[in-house]
């Protein structure tokens, strides 16, 4: 019957072609679907300074969390330390970076974030945590919320967390241990610190105090010529080890104030975020900087170690010591106190 094979002819291309235009449209569909995703927003971040091991934990924690976090819309592309972008460690350059758009987080010093909350520089004062235990209560806690925070109410950045990268301050020097407030009188010391409230430390204790970048990155015996000392932190001594381990003769344990750092974004990056996005941001940034406080804090022993092997004297202060020190101090926290009392009073409250 050719009427009826005709017609079983038709239907069969009618459903071929159906079935060719439906998985067009379905082929169609499912590529616009994979080009409409859009690419992750890359995050690039420097980091303060070397030994590069220091953020290994901080980085891969970091980096699986945002991923994580935010469903794959945000990743850790890049790190830097400052020397691959053409700028010393501890320069005020590191925000500009931000600015500039050729970073999109900076761990920056808590001496320069002064300069756009002036609360943050509460804590740069002398014998403010009496141990790593206090300061991490603290810097990991509730109370550290507030100051975080309060850096985007006066500024174009946004505080993530509070990180370390140094810990408490030591002296080294040449050719007197330093066991008690008098020691330092007189003395010559060379640090990478700076600030009001390091300056008025120094002249409490009776020692003249210079400034120096150099001395956290590249301390060399023609930088240290003419200085009894240098103050510095555990983390960052083994520039001065690797240089001029002759200079390690003594070190003492004063812990008479904290070096801190802080990881920050602009508030345009933070505010061009999902509220998932910035869940995990904020997550991910605390969490990595747990993990370096406790790198930073684990530093202290290997050091000591390594100062020993290097024929150095480590003093360790007794509590009877440390008050001596507290004492020869007081006049700066008396000064400053109440100029941070918002700040020290979630320091009280914990």
């Amino acid at each position: 019957m050719p009427g009826a094979r005709s017609w079983y002819v038709s239907a069969f291309t009618i459903g071929v072609l159906m079935f060719a235009a439906l998985w067009f449209v379905i082929d169609s569909r499912a590529r616009v679907s994979a080009e409409s995703v859009a690419e992750p927003i890359a995050l690039r971040w420097v980091l303060p300074h070397p030994p590069e091991e220091l953020f290994d934990e901080a980085k891969k924690i970091f980096a699986e969390e945002l991923r994580d976090g935010s469903g794959g819309t945000l990743e850790l592309t890049t790190t830097y330390f400052p020397n691959e972008l053409g700028i010393e460690a501890g320069d005020h350059a590191f925000m500009q970076l931000l600015d500039d758009g050729k970073a999109e987080m900076v761990t920056d010093y808590v001496e320069h974030m002064g300069q756009h909350q002036y609360k943050f520089l509460a804590l740069t004062l002398p014998y403010l945590f009496d141990d790593y235990n206090s300061a991490l209560e603290f810097l990991d806690g509730p109370g550290a919320k507030p100051l975080l925070e309060s850096l985007s109410e006066e500024s174009p950045y946004h505080a993530l967390a509070f990180t370390m990268s140094g810990g408490f301050r030591i002296f080294v020097s040449k050719d007197t241990p330093i066991e008690k407030p008098d020691d330092l009188r007189g003395m010559r010391v060379l640090n990478a610190f700076g600030g009001k409230i390091i300056d008025a430390t120094a002249e409490a204790l009776g020692y003249h105090s210079t400034f120096d970048i150099r001395s956290e990155t590249n301390p060399t015996l023609e930088l240290l010529d003419g200085f009894d000392a240098t103050e510095t932190t555990y983390t960052r001594i083994d520039r001065l080890l690797d240089n001029v381990p002759s200079f390690a003769r003594y070190v003492t344990e004063t812990d008479h104030a904290i070096s801190l750092t802080v990881l920050v974004v602009t508030n345009e990056f933070y505010n061009s975020l999902s509220p998932q996005e910035q869940k995990a941001l904020e997550k991910a940034a605390q969490d990595a900087a747990r993990a370096e406080k406790r790198a930073s804090i684990a530093m202290t022993e290997p050091m000591r170690k390594r100062l020993r092997e290097l024929g150095a004297t480590v003093v360790v202060l007794s509590p009877e010591q440390k008050v001596r020190f507290k004492d020869a101090v007081r006049p700066v926290r008396e000064i400053y106190d109440g100029k941070f009392e918002s700040v020290l009073q979630y320091l009280q409250s914990d």
